[in-house]
């Protein structure tokens, strides 16, 4: 797997209290990656980790699959010219 250099948040994820990643960023809760100061309570399993769900607050970015390597070129020979 490799980093798409995107990030996207968890589609309709929510916090216990109905708050969306979308709350995470305009209350402001979160700013960067990562939670303002003061606002880490509100991060982890009692918040069901909005850290791995939203990208403000720190969700990383999305994997996507490796592409196989390209099949080598065939050698050439200078003699089947």
């Amino acid at each position: 797997m490799i980093d798409s250099g995107k990030c996207t948040d968890t589609p309709k994820w929510e916090d216990p209290k109905g708050n969306g990643c979308i709350v995470y960023k305009n209350w402001p809760s979160c700013h960067d990656g990562k939670p303002i100061e003061g606002n880490e309570k509100y991060m982890g399993k009692k918040y069901d980790f909005p850290e791995k769900n939203c990208c403000i607050c720190g969700k990383p970015n999305t994997m996507i699959p490796k592409p196989p390597p390209k099949d080598p070129s065939p050698i050439v020979n200078d003699e089947d010219f």
